[in-house]
């Protein structure tokens, strides 16, 4: 009989011996699962008789599937674990070792990382959470332990192997609703509509009559004084509610109006997941006459036509800012107040100089124009002083190209630290993939020598399962994608020839100062502060971490920011500066980058 090992190879050291906490997962309360249950235990107990230093604590066992269980067992063990756990919402848990309490066990044996948890961050945090309290977890799929070096590495690409297993089985799903995409059986009647007694979907003519007028009123009212004329007029929504803007916003959007229902517009990136995201229009499947139009087509594009005039798409993300936006205002989406963070929109006057009428612009805090000076008090600001202050301003900043090449040659060193981790795993699956293949060879001659029925059939059961391991390690290595790592080298070297490009071409005066202005903050002590848009590492960072994401190689993001230079400027002194000649300038010699 040989023993468990009492000391990770990081050098703490677990009792001589060593309680066990099982933990398991069965479906449902049925006799079946009763006897799964049992099964479970008893398998659990013969491996902790056959270690010489292990002692079975207790087998905890939930009941219902890894979506929808409440893992109250699972939250006692971990208790007993000495780890508190608070409730944080969306069946998700926080936890954190106990100051006060010490663990009644040693050791958690699981399955696989889907029975810890099925979101990798979540299962990091809590397994080093164990780890402080000296408790460590066996993965029985995989043979490993977080007493292994190199831990923190491999759980974290188990973590990842278990989140692609979740999006394959998202994949299933999704297969098994695209034959169900030709019927419209929408769970939420829309404004409009309803069922009649033979679940059919019908009109409701009063309804109807507001979702006619909305469409008419649509094209030359705004969504704001539509909105307000219903609640006045007392008219309810489909749940008896006040209308929003929102919500007039998405009748006149919503396709099913002139009788064409939208199935497959969204999707979610894994089963598990709360938050959907939309599809690519290619991918959408388009009902038509799923019911009786309300409006016609024409109506339908003249109403959207309307809105998109109003509003129109500019480059922040893909969001949508303001109406009437102008194609000349070389300051959209840089203004922003400092006392309230809201951007500053432009304002058009006209003014008497010199004795002639002449189009002036002028900036002020859109909180401050819808909410009054109640809400947000910041003074406005013409185009015209930020002109000259613009002009007026330092040279732009100089990147400190010494820190650039240090954080370079940072991310590069660990980029490769985890290119040789990563091969390291690679070569002990492999190693494992041997030393399973002779086993099975040694398993085919027996088979075809043993006579016994019932020792053959156990043969083929023991090659089968070396088998499927064998072909579960084959797809391991296939994930550790090399060419991921030596993708990043590349585009840490691009970026650094980006950083070199821009300071030489700031030196050679081709960048132009507003160019590489991300804000323009106006604060409420008659200050304006440039902050400037510079290039930095900061996405190819991002990039590395999502690769090697819960891994000891992932990089701290501030590293990217390359020191320089931010400027202050006073617009009372520079006012004065029209007769006096004189701009106070402030140099923050820290300044790091919001790339």
């Amino acid at each position: 009989m040989d023993s468990f090992k009492t000391i990770s190879d990081d050098g703490i050291r677990m009792p001589s011996t060593i309680l066990v906490a099982a933990y398991t997962r069965v479906s449902t309360d049925s006799d079946d699962q009763r006897k799964s249950f049992d099964a479970q235990a008893e398998y659990y107990q013969s491996f902790c008789d056959n270690k010489d230093n292990l002692m079975l604590h207790k087998v905890y066992c939930d009941i219902g599937s890894g979506t929808n269980s409440q893992r109250k067992e699972f939250l006692e063990m971990i208790y007993d674990a000495g780890v508190d756990y608070t409730y944080v919402g969306h069946k998700n848990y926080e936890f954190k070792a106990s100051p006060t309490r010490e663990p009644i066990i040693n050791l958690i044996i699981v399955k696989d990382t889907s029975r810890m948890s099925r979101d990798s961050q979540i299962g990091m945090k809590l397994a080093k959470e164990l780890r402080k309290k000296k408790v460590f977890i066996l993965f029985e799929n995989s043979g490993f332990s977080t007493m292994d070096s190199e831990w923190e590495l491999r759980l974290g690409l188990l973590f990842q192997f278990s989140e692609e297993e979740s999006r394959n089985l998202s994949k299933r799903v999704r297969w098994g609703k695209q034959r169900r995409l030709k019927d419209y059986n929408p769970s939420r009647i829309p404004y409009g509509f309803e069922r009649n007694e033979d679940k059919e979907i019908v009109i409701v003519p009063d309804e109807a009559k507001i979702v006619k007028e909305i469409f008419e009123r649509i094209e030359y009212e705004g969504t704001h004084r539509i909105m307000q004329d219903l609640n006045v007029r007392g008219i309810p929504t489909k749940m008896g509610k006040n209308w929003s803007m929102d919500k007039v916003n998405r009748i006149v959007r919503n396709t099913i109006y002139y009788g064409t229902a939208i199935k497959n517009r969204y999707t979610r990136y894994s089963i598990t997941d709360a938050e959907r995201t939309i599809r690519d229009e290619r991918d959408w499947h388009l009902i038509e006459g799923a019911v009786e139009a309300i409006v016609t087509k024409e109506t339908y594009e003249l109403a959207n036509a309307a809105i998109a005039k109003r509003v129109q798409p500019v480059k922040n993300d893909g969001k949508k800012v303001g109406k009437n936006v102008s194609i000349d205002d070389r300051y959209l989406i840089k203004i922003y107040c400092g006392q309230c963070g809201s951007a500053f929109c432009r304002h058009s006057n006209y003014k008497m100089i010199s004795g002639k009428k002449t189009k002036v612009y002028l900036y002020m805090c859109s909180t401050r124009k819808k909410q009054s000076t109640k809400v947000c008090n910041q003074k406005g600001i013409s185009e015209t002083v930020l002109d000259n202050m613009l002009s007026r301003s330092e040279t732009l900043p100089v990147l400190s190209m010494f820190e650039a090449y240090a954080v370079y040659k940072k991310i590069h060193k660990q980029l490769n630290e985890a290119q040789n981790a990563i091969n390291q795993i690679k070569d002990e699956l492999q190693s494992e993939i041997n030393k399973l293949t002779s086993v099975n060879d040694v398993l085919i001659q027996k088979i075809v020598e043993v006579t016994m029925p019932a020792v053959r059939e156990r043969l083929e059961i023991d090659f089968q399962s070396n088998k499927t391991t064998i072909g579960e390690k084959h797809q391991m290595i296939g994930r550790l994608n090399l060419q991921r790592i030596e993708l990043l080298h590349e585009l840490v070297n691009a970026k650094y020839d980006v950083i070199k490009r821009y300071s030489k071409d700031v030196q050679s005066g081709k960048v132009q100062k507003l160019d590489v202005i991300d804000k323009i903050i106006v604060t409420g002590d008659d200050k304006v502060e440039f902050e400037y848009r510079l290039p930095s590492f900061l996405e190819e960072i991002k990039q590395i971490n999502s690769v090697l994401i819960n891994t000891e190689y992932t990089i701290d993001e501030s590293l990217a920011n390359i020191k320089s230079s931010r400027a202050t400027y006073h617009r009372y002194e520079y006012k004065q500066s029209v007769y006096m000649d004189k701009m106070k300038t402030e140099i923050d010699e820290h300044y790091y980058s919001k790339d």
